[in-house]
């Protein structure tokens, strides 16, 4: 889950993993063979995914950027719309950013179902065999949902004016120098692509 706050005139970010549901009590023994629990549990949580997607695309932030999108790509069709090259071209610029987020979005939701298809094939003819690669092909979808929504987040959060503060925090002995290094990156690219 990532919050962003207002804090002194500053868009600070906070992030953290939502806690799992708690489930109910259950029996320590199953009467469910090994293979069809297993499979029944990656259905679970592929259809958990499947639903936390399709619900982030009818959400906030996710609605707003694809509203200022819609309204973006609108006025490139008005007759003036090229009459000031500098001011289009800031406005397709932002359309793509905008437009891309929601695509990558709708691409992530997708490949989710698609991913739930397969798991429902597996649980109607048991098959294990492509278990480990559901399981890793979950994992993966999460990781560039995470992303995606740091980037909506930040793509809602303004324009191309806005700034964006990063803060690294190293966790542990050792990692001081590579919090410097990750900040130097961003500073680095952000000076690339003048942003």
């Amino acid at each position: 889950m990532i919050r962003f706050r207002l804090k002194a005139d500053v868009v600070a970010p906070e992030l953290s993993r939502p806690a799992p549901p708690e489930e109910p009590d259950q029996p320590k023994r199953s009467s469910t063979p090994r293979a069809e629990a297993t499979l029944s549990r990656a259905r679970q949580e592929v259809q958990g995914l499947v639903e936390r997607l399709e619900s982030e695309c009818r959400e906030r932030p996710f609605l707003p950027v694809q509203e200022e999108a819609d309204r973006l790509l609108a006025a490139t069709h008005e007759p003036g719309f090229w009459d000031e090259p500098g001011q289009a071209r800031d406005t397709l610029a932002r359309y793509y950013e905008l437009n891309g987020c929601t695509e990558r979005l709708r691409s992530i939701t997708r490949r989710a179902q698609g991913l739930a298809q397969l798991v429902k094939h597996m649980l109607d003819y048991n098959d294990r065999a492509r278990l480990a690669e559901v399981r890793g092909a979950i994992e993966e979808i999460e990781d560039a949902a995470d992303l995606l929504r740091v980037e909506i987040a930040g793509a809602a959060a303004g324009s191309l004016e806005s700034v964006a503060v990063v803060h690294v925090n190293g966790v542990g002995a050792g990692t001081g120098g590579w919090a410097e290094e990750l900040v130097k990156m961003y500073e680095e690219w952000a000076n690339r692509s003048g942003r």
